[in-house]
């Protein structure tokens, strides 16, 4: 069983894509070990070069580090000896969807939620399928963005409702 990470950041708003957000927080990190020896604050570099950046939405430390988190979760960075550097890994989808199910924290129970609900389930039920499912208690506030994540990298699709939005697996994925 592959480790996994809890933290998840907010996803992008607006016309923000997901992998062009994922990218430019990437793109702040060092590409060496090297690169990252010589940067004493992995999480002020990454709010220095987001500041004003459409998609990021980092906006203290606490956002670095759960992006940080989060990008290593999706193997897309490493927190090597020297510190976080960006992994070879390429931005792909495909590859990026499998990482977001394997090793970020309760992605697959509320994927696996979702494809077994017969209708779109709005994000409180989701919630509480997979509390139900737990042994421990779960976020809401976290299950939603798990699920606003899986919207995002085409797990999941947002059906608009006449109260709220809900969601419904989608049939594409690995």
């Amino acid at each position: 069983m592959p480790l996994t990470f809890k933290p998840i950041p907010e996803p992008p708003h607006g016309s923000a894509d997901a992998l062009e957000s994922i990218a430019t927080v990437r793109a702040t990190l060092p590409a060496t070990e090297a690169e990252a020896a010589d940067t004493p604050d992995c999480c002020a570099r990454v709010l220095d070069r987001t500041d004003g950046v459409e998609g990021a939405q980092i906006r203290d430390r606490d956002d670095a580090a759960t992006w940080l988190t989060f990008l290593r979760a999706l193997e897309l960075a490493v927190d090597g000896t020297e510190g976080y550097r960006r992994t070879e890994q390429k931005l792909e989808l495909a590859a990026i969807q499998m990482a977001f199910r394997e090793r970020v924290h309760g992605a697959q129970t509320v994927l696996d939620v979702l494809d077994a609900a017969a209708k779109p389930l709005s994000a409180a039920t989701v919630a509480e399928r997979v509390d139900a499912a737990s042994r421990r208690p779960v976020e809401r506030e976290r299950v939603g963005r798990v699920l606003e994540w899986a919207v995002r990298l085409e797990l999941a699709e947002q059906v608009a409702s006449e109260d709220e939005h809900r969601y419904r697996a989608t049939a594409v994925g690995p």
